[in-house]
């Protein structure tokens, strides 16, 4: 039996002058990406891009999902403090 529908998340860490790093994990869910974007901006780190890229049925779909993670992880911070 064929797996025919994937979807993971890369998020790009922007170091500035030191360059970027890609993070990718096949089994980050959404909760997970929307986790690692509060790390990332709670360590002062800016986000290059996050991406979700999903496969279906041999086709391959790639949403621009930063705004959305970003808006997440705020939440949560937002919460955590109160």
């Amino acid at each position: 039996m064929a797996i025919t529908n994937i979807s993971y998340f890369v998020i790009c860490i922007d170091y500035g002058r030191n360059g970027c790093e890609g993070v990718v994990d096949p089994e980050m869910t959404f909760r997970g990406a929307v986790e690692k974007v509060r790390e990332i901006i709670g360590d002062g780190r800016e986000i290059a891009f996050a991406h979700e890229i999903t496969f279906m049925n041999g086709s391959h779909h790639v949403s621009d999902v930063k705004d959305e993670l970003i808006n997440r992880a705020n939440d949560l911070r937002l919460e955590a403090a109160e």
